[in-house]
């Protein structure tokens, strides 16, 4: 059973979180040990119930507890003991609920691949089955080895693109901002002395009806981008709208790119645990395949592992995928005649990530002058409009 609660810790900080017992009273009591004052418990609804009221685990949190576990498995500290320290680690937040309670199904008898299977939202099926087969080779410390490795390389991979993002990002906002300022305070201000005049350059009529207009509008403009956003984000997973996605970001030249290295290197860094951990190259395929988050690729692949299943070369095979120039497909196909092609599948995940690199420092050193100069021009121009316009008015005056 489990049981939320809320308590304070030694240190007279207050923590919450979940506890698994076979009672109430066992429950208060393995509280107790770890030093909590208790100010109440309850019985969980499920495991659902309560981490529906925590903040959402991150993927950087199941990269901790990976490496973690990797760690204390390599230095001889078993698995149940291993899981018990995690949960204390993270106590009073949903990771630590999530690990607290594939604990306590591992304490029940259920094997340690069917305990973290109960979340798939949080494992995926690469996860789990090379758990269950660390448990049927007794290879479990290497086994997580080689998925601390690759959720770190993923984690790098997510900050990069983040990265990425956020300095073209920031540029756009002060942009925002400076024109919101000028059509707002700026214009306005300025604007009284070119009232009066029974004529007007076309160029400050044109600022000032824009200034009247946002002035007037502005805040249905910001209600309809705030509308606009809040639909992105309910229909993010829509299967409609992910299409529309992926089928916009792969027409687009320099996107394109970035996004197929992504998938690439997702998709060959878990070909390269499977193979490692002594899986068939057709079953390390169709499971790598879940790394993949595009569906249109997703289906190149599946289409590939048919070729493969049906005694086709692999190289050949993967050549229908757009996930592979050239050149990659020659590597593989030296690496299936050599026998050695998780040596290759590492080698390809190495080169697309540099490669990645690359393309994301090339992508931000033409965005931010691009950017820069737009700025710049928008914020320049209306400047140089209000000066040639006071010029204007000036010269009518004399």
């Amino acid at each position: 059973m489990l049981f939320n609660y809320k308590g304070i810790a030694k240190s007279g900080a207050q923590v919450q979180g979940v506890v698994g017992a076979e009672s109430k009273v066992l429950a208060i009591n393995n509280l107790k040990k770890q030093n909590i004052l208790i100010i109440s418990i309850s019985e969980a609804n499920s495991n659902i119930s309560f981490l529906a009221k925590q903040s959402k685990p991150t993927y950087k949190d199941f990269e901790f507890i990976t490496s973690e576990l990797s760690l204390l498995l390599d230095n001889g500290v078993k698995i149940d003991k291993s899981l018990g320290i995690l949960a204390k680690a993270k106590i009073g937040t949903s990771a630590g609920a999530v690990i607290e309670t594939i604990s306590l199904k591992i304490n029940k008898g259920a094997s340690l691949a069917d305990a973290f299977a109960e979340f798939p939202d949080y494992f995926d099926s690469l996860y789990v089955n090379l758990i269950k087969i660390g448990e049927e080779t007794a290879t479990l410390p290497e086994v997580f080895a080689g998925l601390s490795t690759n959720m770190k390389f993923k984690v790098a991979l997510q900050q990069k693109i983040t990265q990425a993002l956020v300095y073209p990002l920031v540029i756009l906002s002060v942009c925002l901002l400076a024109i919101f300022f000028i059509f707002n305070f700026v214009v306005p201000n300025m604007s009284v002395m070119f009232r009066e005049q029974e004529s007007l350059p076309f160029y400050t009529e044109l600022i000032l009806v824009i200034s009247d207009w946002l002035i007037a509008y502005q805040h249905f403009l910001f209600i309809g981008v705030l509308i606009f956003i809040a639909m992105i984000y309910t229909n993010w997973q829509n299967l409609k709208f992910k299409t529309f996605r992926e089928n916009l970001l792969s027409d687009l030249p320099i996107i394109k790119s970035l996004f197929v290295q992504t998938e690439r290197i997702k998709f060959c860094s878990g070909v390269v645990l499977m193979l490692q951990a002594g899986i068939k190259i057709d079953n390390a395929v169709a499971l790598a395949c879940g790394n993949v988050k595009s569906d249109l690729l997703q289906k190149e692949i599946n289409f590939s592992l048919k070729q493969i299943r049906q005694g086709e070369p692999i190289a050949q095979a993967l050549a229908s995928s757009s996930l592979f120039p050239g050149f990659y497909l020659s590597l593989i196909e030296v690496g299936e005649q050599s026998g050695k092609l998780d040596t290759v599948f590492n080698e390809i995940t190495t080169r697309s990530r540099t490669e990645f690199e690359l393309s994301v420092s090339k992508l931000i050193n033409i965005i931010e002058p691009l950017l820069i100069l737009v700025m710049g021009g928008i914020v320049g121009s209306v400047v140089v409009t209000m000066m040639l316009s006071i010029t204007t008015v000036n010269d009518i005056g004399l």
